[in-house]
């Protein structure tokens, strides 16, 4: 059982997301040199963690060892959340172009009940490699910043509104907790993966009540009409799992209010999805992916349509597009 519990599904993917994270905040090939290094001096022989750091750390100037340390020794990981300081940034700059950012750190827990820590596992302090990009495409602009306090004030190049994101690429362990006017604005200026962070964060934020349900929904409504393949699922999912926090056969009329406005913001959300690619039957359909929740949908007037949904007659054709 021992065994089990130190080479379980968690320490692996955990492990993988780490060295992921560390990869991209060194650099490839930087990354790559220190492990080379590394297999080749423990070639034949036995090796411990530290032994690791030591040769990344050698080949990238970096203490390795000091950054990974709670990485690898503290349970969970980490939330950081961000708001931004007002008449902030750096002094005499008239443009504008510059802002200051709060950002804090803790253990991040679903519950959001820190009561829940255990002993000594509430006070870690990760050293959180931030990656930060604005834009997109050429004209993208990334920064990296090393959020190694439990609060610190980051400034970047950044125009006022602009859409930030904070943890590019989701390479970074950790979830972001934006304030709502942050969160807006990146889901209005962010796209593909670094807009499954923003939505998926966001739920997660609410779960775990730093952020109200309201600010969620805003969000879910603000990614209409995106098509991209895995962001229209996570969309599904988050949705669908609000939703089965209310009964529509509730007793408490507000429960039932609540349940049935959660069916309208999917409704609304993916109501055009189904317009646009309209319902096919599966005899000939290679790839395809079912993106409305039929719970709702069987309410809201899909009613036929689902059932032969549900009886297989019929799929949700959706293009995949990056």
């Amino acid at each position: 059982d021992e065994v089990t519990e130190i080479f379980d599904t968690i320490s692996y993917a955990k492990g993988a997301s780490v060295i992921r994270m560390l990869s991209a905040f060194l650099g490839h090939k930087t990354f790559m040199k220190g492990v080379k290094s590394y297999l080749e001096k423990y070639a034949y022989s036995n090796a411990e963690t530290p032994d690791l750091w030591n040769a990344l750390s050698k080949a990238s100037g970096t203490d390795v060892k000091a950054v990974m340390h709670e990485w690898t020794s503290a349970p969970g990981y980490p939330v950081v959340c961000i708001e931004e300081v007002k008449n902030g940034g750096q002094d005499g700059d008239k443009q504008g172009k510059m802002r200051s950012f709060r950002c804090t750190q803790k253990r991040f827990l679903s519950s959001g009940d820190e009561e829940e820590v255990e002993d000594g596992a509430g006070s870690s302090l990760w050293k959180i490699p931030l990656k930060i990009s604005t834009g997109h495409g050429k004209e993208a602009k990334h920064t990296s910043k090393l959020l190694a306090n439990q609060s610190e004030t980051i400034t970047i190049e950044a125009a006022a509104g602009e859409a930030i994101c904070f943890n590019d690429g989701q390479i970074g362990f950790y979830r972001c907790c934006l304030s709502e006017d942050l969160l807006l604005a990146a889901v209005k200026g962010t796209k593909g993966v670094n807009l499954l962070g923003v939505i998926s964060d966001a739920f997660a934020m609410a779960d775990a009540g730093y952020l109200p349900y309201t600010a969620a929904l805003k969000v879910a409504k603000e990614a209409k009409g995106v098509e991209t393949f895995a962001v229209v699922m996570e969309l599904s999912d988050c949705l669908s799992s609000l939703l089965r926090r209310y009964d529509k056969n509730a007793q408490d009329d507000n429960e039932k209010a609540i349940h049935f406005g959660i069916c309208g913001v999917i409704c609304d959300i993916f109501a055009p999805l189904l317009d646009k690619f309209g319902w096919v039957r599966s005899s000939g359909v290679v790839v395809v992916v079912v993106v409305v929740v039929v719970v709702v949908a069987s309410e809201t007037g899909w009613g036929l349509e689902i059932e032969l949904l549900k009886a297989g007659l019929l799929l949700v054709p959706l293009s995949v597009r990056v």
